[in-house]
């Protein structure tokens, strides 16, 4: 994806500290190391509860606010078990299953072959999750292979300890998603915030998976809601380049401006 990007235009270990709005066609972004973006249009991915972290001027409007403050990033954890061979598959089996009791709730065939990379990813939740958490690295890996044993059964359980890396990941604790997949709102809250959700904010425009349409919290959501907020802004350009605000001192109807207008491509 990057590679499609114009040279210079993708910046990297760049967080945002401060977003300025200006006027009704200008805004800045300043990161955290002083560098600074002037632009006419801002979209803003981070997931809702992560506006607390930006500094915004003017300030957000409240209820923009209460629904950010007012969501929470729920408990998720990755452990990826990579083997040597896809042996589920000599099983007959998919190595994909929901599970209703144990640590691990759900889990993929995550497997690579054109990369001869074979993997089963385990997804841990909630508050049977954040109980795992707690656990000795040790323990929580332990605890995740004797759970897939068991489903697999006595004769062929050993297969499953058999791995050449386990990989853990938690969400809940990257400074920059803090948790996943999608932020949950409180009670009533849908009711009362279901436009602001979406709702741009002067030259400000709010994407991210929770403001999907459909597949909120998956890529889908976040690529449909990204292209949703792409449409915005074009629209919103294209709409002042046909329809600019009066300009300082512009007489309107009461008279003719001598100001020209430039407006850039």
């Amino acid at each position: 994806m990057a590679g499609g990007l114009p040279p210079g235009s993708l910046h990297l270990e760049s967080p945002v500290s401060h977003v300025q709005q200006e006027d009704s066609s200008t805004s800045t972004v300043v990161t955290q190391r002083g560098k600074q973006f002037h632009t006419k249009k801002i979209i803003i991915s981070i997931p809702t509860p992560l506006y607390r972290t930006i500094k915004f001027s003017p300030p957000l409007p409240k209820a923009k606010m209460t629904l950010a403050d007012s969501t929470t990033l729920g408990y998720y954890a990755k452990t990826i078990l990579v083997y040597n061979k896809p042996w589920w598959r000599e099983l007959g089996l998919r190595a994909s299953f929901i599970s209703l009791t144990g640590t691990v709730s759900f889990s993929y065939d995550t497997s690579v072959e054109d990369d001869d990379q074979y993997s089963i990813t385990c997804f841990i939740v909630g508050g049977t999750g954040r109980k795992w958490s707690i656990l000795s690295p040790i323990k929580r890996r332990q605890t995740v292979l004797d759970q897939i044993a068991t489903m697999v059964g006595e004769e062929h359980g050993h297969r499953v300890y058999d791995t050449e890396e386990i990989i853990e990941d938690e969400w809940i604790k990257e400074h920059w998603s803090q948790g996943a997949p999608s932020p949950v709102m409180g009670p009533n809250l849908l009711n009362k915030y279901a436009d602001v959700l979406r709702s741009p904010c002067g030259n400000l425009h709010f994407v991210g998976t929770e403001t999907a349409y459909e597949w909120k919290g998956y890529m889908n959501g976040a690529i449909s809601a990204g292209e949703r907020g792409a449409r915005e802004v074009i629209d919103a350009l294209q709409k002042s380049m046909y329809h600019p605000p009066p300009l300082e001192g512009d007489p309107g109807k009461h008279g003719q401006s001598k100001s020209i207008r430039m407006l850039d491509e």
